[in-house]
């Protein structure tokens, strides 16, 4: 909450989401904010395996949570 509000009061508009919980604090603690689906990718051969802690599955959870968004009236700008 409070890093949502800081990042408001300073003009930081592009974030990144990849559950609905996000999307519901982006909502309710910033102004007008920019936001990126974050997607969990498989990727062997990374030495950190990001995807299984950060990202939402592509197929099976990115679509409704972009329609969340949607719905919520938020800006989303693109996705990662």
């Amino acid at each position: 909450r409070k890093s949502l509000q800081s990042a408001d009061a300073a003009g930081i508009r592009m974030m990144t989401f990849d559950s609905v919980e996000e999307l519901i604090k982006m909502k309710k603690f910033h102004s007008n904010p920019e936001i990126i689906l974050r997607i969990a990718i498989d990727d062997p051969t990374a030495k950190y395996q990001l995807g299984k802690k950060f990202g939402c599955d592509p197929e099976k959870v990115a679509p409704q949570l972009l329609q969340d968004a949607i719905n919520l009236g938020m800006n989303v700008v693109g996705i990662a």
